[in-house]
């Protein structure tokens, strides 16, 4: 019945019953029948819902190992120099996680772009961004998969679609980047300062 739903599953099922539905990594869509300002209550409740039991990103964390970055580097157009670059970087990002808004400050030495911030909340359509080298990249539509924060990440010229995924192994961040378009993956492993 009902109760022996989890959380998420009776959200759904009221969302539904009430004329309401959620395209899973998408914006909301209400139906006409929905009462005005219930797609606002339930966005809210999904991603309460979402957030309870997700891991917190809070604090600095620097770059203690990487997996596969060179060989990914070059499948997203990267030169030998800046993929050199990159595998010898000092790499630090600040994380203030509250809820469901994240504020990123991301260093790196050396560096061409200097420090850089951003800021977004689950389910954000487009956020701009720039990578460790300056180029431009689109953030789009985060969200929580059970403990993964997961989100479309697309670089703007050249272009390439990827998948960001972002989660804790025991006491270690993991910034996990998958190509959509080809079949290669790179991660990033933080230690906790």
């Amino acid at each position: 019945g009902f109760q022996a739903m989890t959380p998420l599953a009776r959200l759904l099922a009221a969302t539904i019953a009430c004329g309401a539905w959620v395209v899973y990594g998408r914006r909301l869509e209400t139906s006409k029948l929905a009462a005005p300002g219930f797609g606002k209550l339930v966005k809210a409740a999904v991603v309460a819902t979402a957030a309870a039991g997700s891991p917190n990103f809070n604090g600095e964390w620097h770059l203690e190992r990487c997996e596969n970055l060179k060989p990914f580097m070059k499948a997203i157009d990267y030169n030998l120099f800046l993929r050199e670059a990159a595998s010898l970087a000092r790499v630090s990002q600040q994380i203030e996680h509250r809820e469901d808004h994240f504020k990123f400050r991301f260093d790196a030495f050396p560096s061409t772009t200097g420090t850089r911030s951003v800021s977004f909340r689950l389910g954000d359509d487009e956020i701009p961004m720039k990578d460790d080298a300056g180029r431009d990249m689109i953030l789009s539509t985060p969200v929580w998969e059970g403990e993964v924060l997961k989100a479309g990440l697309r670089y703007v010229s050249p272009a390439h679609d990827l998948e960001i995924m972002r989660y804790l192994e025991k006491d270690r961040m993991v910034e996990h980047v998958r190509h959509l378009g080809k079949d290669i993956e790179m991660r990033r492993i933080f230690k906790k300062k």
